[in-house]
């Protein structure tokens, strides 16, 4: 199923493919009719089709983490997903049905309609016995209880979730966010970015990454109050959202590891690009300077070979997608934090640019690094300062009009 299909149904619903699910919608013109690329609604309940990279991903990840807690257990408990605002249960129904471990999912939405929507789709994919649906507020779905992955996908920012979320995951468990409010975070409106997390964007070429890198911060900072560590170990930017999955630990000694691991982006007048010390002082001539944000690696690369060797196994996912983003979040797992761009640094040295690999034979040549990066097609990353990047560039543009 390459595309979520529509199949219009008599009256009252219409139904969707995605995965291995065949999920039902209100009456009315269904999301899944929409190709633009933000969130819809439906009689009050939303069906995203744009996420359902999102949502492939998620049943990777949550496979590969309930087989770790699986391998961890002795008592046999099942993982257990919270799908805390879970609208028409799309991604709780595709977990409890593809997920090849034992899974229970808790699929929570205040809105009835929406709970009653995902009882009728478990009970369509025959996994009613798998998701329980529950109607709350997020708080108060797992009704005092804990799980081992907490997803926080709203419309919107999920800042106001953060501290509930924490203390509804467990110690070695996982917390999933996603946020869709790009233009706070990249900085198009910057006191919403102020406002909800508590940093700095940036705003220019290279605010997806800090983008991703503040959604990290501002929830490392929330765990922290709760003595708990959170570690990145996928993180991409797509299309209209960010989304990350960050390991738990408790531990006070842990969290101040992880806080310790924050910082600023900035951007000095020479192009050079990094993160230095949060409470450094940002030197008076920078371009622009963001944060406080996260500074440390954005994936774990064994977690990202664990997803690659099964991709194999689930061929109702997305492959072509799903392949592409894990194949360069391997290039960049190991890269310095920030990025730039060939064409880019073109229009700041007034000169056409070199195609991206003959900047990174030059970059080689010179002794530095240089690798792909998920955050644009001409994107890059490299150990070179700004007036290093600078040198390998006009090499790099000599060779290719000699070429000429």
């Amino acid at each position: 199923m390459d595309e979520p299909s529509v199949q219009p149904s008599a009256g009252r619903s219409s139904i969707v493919e995605e995965g291995q699910v065949r999920l039902l919608m209100p009456a009315g013109r269904p999301d899944a009719e929409r190709r633009d690329k933000g969130p819809g609604k439906v009689e009050g309940v939303f069906y995203n089709p744009a996420m359902r990279l999102n949502r492939d991903l998620s049943v990777l990840v949550t496979e590969a983490w309930a087989e770790r807690h699986a391998a961890r257990r002795t008592d046999g408990r099942p993982f257990r997903v919270y799908d805390g605002l879970a609208a028409t249960g799309a991604r709780a129904v595709r977990l409890a049905k593809e997920v090849r471990a034992p899974v229970e999912v808790v699929a929570n939405d205040r809105d009835p309609d929406a709970v009653a929507l995902i009882r009728e789709n478990a009970r369509t994919n025959d996994v009613e016995g798998r998701v329980v649906a529950v109607q709350g507020d997020f708080a108060f779905g797992l009704a005092g209880g804990r799980a081992d992955l907490v997803d926080v996908d709203p419309f919107g920012s999920p800042a106001p979730f953060l501290d509930t979320a924490i203390r509804l995951v467990r110690d070695r468990g996982l917390l999933a966010l996603t946020a869709t409010d790009m233009t706070a975070l990249c900085g198009v409106f910057p006191e919403p970015c102020r406002r909800r997390y508590d940093a700095e964007p940036w705003h220019g070429p290279g605010m997806h990454e800090c983008a991703v890198r503040i959604l990290i911060g501002a929830a490392v900072r929330a765990a922290a109050r709760h003595d708990v560590a959170l570690t990145p170990v996928l993180s991409h930017a797509t299309d209209h959202y960010v989304r990350t999955y960050l390991a738990v630990r408790n531990g006070a000694k842990r969290a101040d590891a992880a806080v310790a691991r924050l910082g600023r982006a900035v951007e000095e007048a020479d192009g050079t690009r990094h993160v230095q010390d949060r409470d450094a002082l940002v030197p008076a001539d920078v371009v622009r300077a963001a944060g406080p944000l996260w500074g440390g690696a954005l994936h774990d690369k064994a977690l990202l070979s664990d997803l690659v060797a099964r991709l194999g196994d689930h061929a109702a996912l997305h492959h072509k997608p799903l392949s592409a983003l894990l194949s360069l979040a391997m290039e960049e797992a190991g890269a310095p934090p920030l990025h730039y761009e060939v064409g880019e640094w073109g229009r700041r040295l007034g000169s056409n640019p070199p195609s991206r690999e003959g900047l990174f034979a030059a970059l080689r040549a010179h002794g530095h690094t240089a690798t792909r990066t998920q955050f644009g097609r001409d994107a890059f990353k490299t150990d070179a300062t700004g007036p290093q990047l600078t040198e390998a560039y006009r090499a790099a543009a000599q060779d290719a009009q000699k070429e000429r």
